[in-house]
This record gives C-alpha cells, structure tokens and sequence, in this order.
C-alpha cells in the first residue's frame, strides 16, 4: 500500500498542473485597472476632440439674452407659479410666469425660460404651444409665420403666432425659441438639424423662450398689436455674460 501511495504521489508531482475552469477564466480577464485606465483615455479623447471640433461661443462679446422689465408694463401684474409637471418636465434653468388684465375682459399670461447648454436637449420638442395646449383641451385652428417685433431697446426678435379655440373663445398664442444670438430656431430636436449644426461645428450655448397667451381678443390685428406694444414696453436686450 505504501508503495503504491509513493508512485501516484510521484506521478502527480511529475505531470503538468492543469488549472480547473474557474482558475483559466480568471486568468484570462484582463487586470481591472487596464479596463479603467482604458475608459478615462476615451473619455479624454473624446472631449479633446469635441473641443477641437466645435466653435465655442465667446459670450461676453457675442452673446445676448432677454429680460422683461415688468415695472414698465403699464399694468399691475401677479407672479404665478409654474406648476410641478411644468417644472419637472422642462428642467429650465430659469423660469417666470407672470399674468395682467391688458383692458376691460381681456387677460394676458407670458412664461420666460431660459436652458443653459448642459439641460437643451432635455426641453426640444416639449415646450411649444402646439405641444403643450392641446394636451389640456384647446383646439389649434389656425397658425401664422413668424412676425418681427422691436425691443424697448431697439432689437428685432421674431415670433410664430397661433390661435387656439378653449369653449369656442378664442385664444392667440405668441412664442419664441431664440438661440444666444436671439436669432428664432425652429424644432432643434430634429435629427437633421442636429447633424447640420455639428457638421457647421456649431454647439448650442443657451436656449431662451417666451410665450404669451392672450385671451378676450377677437382677431390677429388685435392680438399683433398686443405683441408689439408688450415687447416694445417691457422687453429688453441685454449682452449675456459667463456668469449668465
């Protein structure tokens, strides 16, 4: 029996060591730190080359936003607030809804939001009143091409009009989508437009947009003349800076 124990001892000692399955697996992934030193080398190079690819915006010479100078309305005006799906939805990184009674049976509501580069695609395609009023039961019935208007200080910015119908009282909607050089964009969140801007190498810096809502007014030439006397009035052109 000893005898017998000596030689398959010797021989296992003199074969070659096979490592079970569960040893090659490991033996055959890679060390973890290479996997990590990996993904930051990509991650770098992927930001160098976004970098080097696109024009950045040179904002405290190029760049300009709008501010609305409620004190000069004319009328007294309430602060409202957005309500939560509103604020959740669209992830604004600053959002006003202020609302005034323009004359005798009519009422006036503006949102002013602005979308720094980090939060603009998360707000394409959801904050347009052709959106957004149908899903709370008014009736689009009629649109126009973008209008210009004035500024209290004197620059033009454009705005798409649109008229709905809420318990067969009409409803005329101005609204506006300007880009950091307050030149009016359309639906940016399409794929077409995307790929365009980035073969152009250009990057969205800021998003800004205002609606007003008017309700009580009978035709376009009222509602227009509403737009163009608030923007005229209260709204204003200011150079945007870093700290914007």
């Amino acid at each position: 029996t000893l005898v017998a124990a000596y030689i398959l001892v010797e021989r296992q000692l003199s074969s070659p060591i096979q490592p079970n399955i569960r040893t090659r697996k490991a033996l055959q992934r890679p060390p973890v730190g290479w996997g990590i030193i990996t993904s930051f080398l990509l991650l770098g190079g992927t930001v160098m080359a976004s970098t080097m690819w696109f024009e950045r915006l040179d904002q405290t010479n190029s760049g300009k936003q709008l501010v609305i100078e409620w004190d000069n309305l004319g009328h007294s005006y309430q602060n409202d607030e957005i309500p939560y799906r509103a604020r959740t939805q669209l992830r604004y990184s600053k959002g006003k809804r202020t609302s005034w009674i323009p004359s005798s049976g009519t009422k006036a509501t503006a949102y002013h939001f602005r979308w720094d580069r980090d939060r603009i695609s998360l707000f394409n395609s959801i904050h347009r009143p052709e959106v957004c009023l149908p899903s709370v039961g008014l009736k689009r019935v009629d649109s126009i091409k973008a209008i210009t208007t004035t500024t209290s200080n004197g620059t033009y910015i454009q705005f798409h009009g649109h008229q709905f119908l809420s318990q067969n009282r009409s409803v005329f909607v101005w609204f506006g989508v300007w880009d950091h050089t307050l030149t009016l964009i359309g639906l940016e969140s399409a794929p077409g437009n995307r790929l365009k801007h980035t073969w152009e190498r250009k990057r969205a810096e800021s998003r800004q947009s205002i609606e007003l809502i008017l309700t009580g007014q009978q035709s376009w030439s009222e509602a227009e003349s509403s737009l163009h006397e608030w923007v005229s009035t209260a709204i204003k052109s200011i150079p945007t800076t870093k700290n914007d």
